[in-house]
């Protein structure tokens, strides 16, 4: 068991090292609710959620975060930091350098946030439409899942 201090540190290292915090919710036996189950700290190369986005193009990855990657090309000093930390190959460098981000590729994890020199990125709210709520009964879960995966209309 890690206290708060100790956990932080870790996420802290692991952060550093450029693997994506992937938490996971769901329902316990004999939970009503949906719970925190734990966390998953991935790279693109062995995730096979990551993976899966990066070498096959499957769109149904981790649940993106209710915050979004906004690029401020002004402050873009064209190091590629973040192309270069980005897990699922959402951020390419147009032919001057600066950075691109596909929206639909990135899954908002902050890693471009983190060692942006020039501050060129940062995680904003998403409108309400876009927020992801947490279902709160396996049922509405189950449902989701399968609109999602295009099996129930």
């Amino acid at each position: 068991m890690l206290d708060r201090e100790q956990a932080l540190k870790l996420f802290t290292q692991i952060e550093d090292e450029g693997h994506v915090h992937t938490g996971f919710y769901g329902f316990v036996s004999g939970a009503e609710t949906p719970q925190f189950v734990g966390c998953c700290n991935c790279c693109g190369d062995c995730c096979g959620i990551l993976r899966a986005i990066n070498d096959w193009g499957v769109a149904e990855g981790p649940q993106r975060s209710n915050y979004r990657a906004v690029l401020k090309e002004e402050n873009c000093l064209a190091c590629g930091d973040c192309v270069e930390r980005c897990q699922v190959h959402a951020i390419t460098q147009d032919a001057n350098g600066i950075a691109i981000l596909n929206r639909e590729r990135c899954i908002s994890c902050g890693l471009c946030v983190i060692r942006c020199p020039g501050d060129a990125i940062e995680l904003v709210p998403v409108s309400r439409e876009e927020w992801f709520d947490v279902p709160p009964s396996f049922e509405e879960w189950k449902e989701r899942r399968l609109k999602t995966l295009g099996m129930m209309k």
